[in-house]
C-alpha cells in the first residue's frame, strides 16, 4: 500500500447542496426529484447528472450513504452532491471507497443528523495511483452490473409470468368455468411442526422484498414460536405497511423436507395438488387480489392487518381441469430460472463484499497489464 496516499477531501473536490424545489414546479416537468432516498416527484429541471456522485446529509437511517445517481434530476436540500478533480480520483472508486464504511462518522447533528460541506471537507481519504482506482472500480462495477443483469431478468420473468396468470384466469376466462373462492384452490396456514429450540431457517419480513418473489437472506435460529412454511409455499405480509407495499415472497430457499419460520405477520398459501405451486404468488401479486385484501384490514391505524379467513373468500374463476395443466407446463420454467438467478446473485454479492475490503486496503492488487 506504499503508492497510496492520504488527501484532505476538500483538497481534491468541490461540494455542494441539493436545493429544495418549489412547490408550484413539483409533477410538471421531466425530471424526477431524488433526496438521496428516492426518486419522487416530476420537475422542470435537473442540477445533477446521471453517474454523479452525492452523500446523504441529512435525514433518519440515511445521513452519510454515497450513492451514484440513477438519471439527471433534481437533488433536494437532504443531500449534496460531490465533484472531484478527475486527475487524481476516480469517483467510482469513491463509490466503493464509501460502499459499506459511509461517511456517517461525520454526522455532527445533535437533534436532526447532518453533514455538512465543511465537515465533509475536512475528512481525509487514502486513494492508489489513478489507474488503479480505475482498476479496482472496474472489477467492482463488473460484478454489480451482473447482479443487476440477473434483479433485472428475474423482474421480467415474474412480469411475464403474471401476464400468463391473468390472461388465462381474468381476461380469457370462459363463461362456463366454474367461479369460486381461493379456498377451493389453495390452503391458508396449512399445518408443519417443528420443535421448541430446533435450529431452524428464520426469516425477517425485512429480508422479504418488496415486489419481488426472491428472499435476501434468512438465518438459523432457534424455534420458538411463529408462523411455519416449506418450499413451495407464498408467504403475504398482512400488516400495514408491508401489505400495501407488495411484500411477498416465494419460498424456494430450504433444503428438502425442511421447515422454516417467520413472524405472525405472515399469512402462508399453498395450492392445491391440481396447480402448480409458483401460482398462489401469482395469486398474491395480483393487483386486484391485493386491492381485495387491503381493502379488509381491520385494527386501528397503524396496527392494521388481514386475516386469513377473510381473504381466502376472494373470487376467482376456476380452469378446467386441462386447462390448468396447460399453465402449470408454461409456468414451470419460470420460478426455476427466477431461483437459478437469485443463487448466482447472492453468490456473486458474497464475492464482491469479500473483495471490496480487501482492494480498498490494499491487502489484494491489481497488477497492470
Amino acid at each position: 500500500m506504499s503508492e497510496w496516499k492520504e488527501y484532505r477531501i476538500g483538497d481534491i473536490g468541490n461540494f455542494s447542496y441539493g436545493k429544495m424545489p418549489k412547490k408550484d414546479k413539483l409533477n410538471t416537468g421531466d425530471y424526477p426529484t431524488f433526496s438521496g432516498y428516492k426518486y419522487q416527484f416530476t420537475y422542470p429541471e435537473y442540477n445533477c447528472k446521471k453517474n454523479d456522485l452525492i452523500v446523504v446529509a441529512r435525514g433518519v437511517g440515511g445521513t452519510g450513504d454515497v450513492k451514484v445517481v440513477k438519471e439527471d434530476c433534481y437533488l433536494t436540500n437532504l443531500s449534496l452532491k460531490m465533484d472531484f478533480d478527475t486527475n487524481i480520483v476516480d469517483k467510482t472508486f469513491v463509490f466503493y471507497y464509501y460502499f459499506k464504511d459511509t461517511l456517517r462518522y461525520l454526522d455532527s447533528g445533535s437533534a436532526q443528523s447532518q453533514i455538512t460541506i465543511n465537515d465533509l471537507s475536512d475528512a481525509f481519504i487514502s486513494l492508489p495511483p489513478l489507474k488503479e482506482q480505475k482498476a479496482i472500480a472496474e472489477v467492482l462495477s463488473s460484478l454489480d452490473d451482473k447482479i443487476d443483469l440477473l434483479h433485472s431478468q428475474n423482474k421480467t420473468l415474474e412480469e411475464l409470468a403474471q401476464t400468463l396468470f391473468r390472461q388465462w384466469f381474468i381476461e380469457e376466462a370462459k363463461d362456463d368455468w366454474e367461479v369460486g373462492t381461493l379456498d377451493d384452490i389453495m390452503n391458508f396456514n396449512p399445518t408443519h411442526s417443528i420443535k421448541k429450540g430446533f435450529l431452524s431457517p428464520f426469516l425477517e419480513m425485512k429480508n422479504v422484498q418488496t415486489n419481488k418473489s426472491s428472499v435476501v437472506d434468512w438465518y438459523k435460529r432457534e424455534f420458538t414460536s411463529g408462523t411455519k412454511f416449506k418450499n413451495d409455499d407464498t408467504l403475504l405480509a398482512r400488516i400495514t405497511p408491508s401489505l400495501e407495499n407488495g411484500k411477498t415472497a416465494y419460498v424456494d430457499f430450504l433444503k428438502k423436507d425442511e421447515i422454516g419460520w417467520g413472524s405472525t405477520e405472515f399469512i402462508v398459501m399453498r395450492m392445491k395438488n391440481s396447480f402448480h405451486p409458483f401460482m398462489s404468488y401469482l395469486v398474491a401479486r395480483n393487483k386486484d387480489f391485493r386491492k381485495f385484501a387491503i381493502g379488509n384490514m381491520t385494527g386501528s391505524t397503524g396496527r392494521q392487518r388481514v386475516q386469513a379467513q377473510d381473504i381466502k373468500m376472494y373470487e376467482i374463476a376456476i380452469p378446467p381441469i386441462e386447462e390448468i395443466k396447460k399453465l402449470n407446463i408454461v409456468i414451470e420454467p419460470i420460478p426455476i430460472k427466477i431461483k437459478s438467478n437469485s443463487k448466482q446473485i447472492k453468490t456473486l454479492k458474497k464475492t464482491r463484499d469479500t473483495l471490496l475490503p480487501k482492494l480498498m486496503s490494499g491487502e489484494v492488487r491489481i497488477k497492470d497489464e
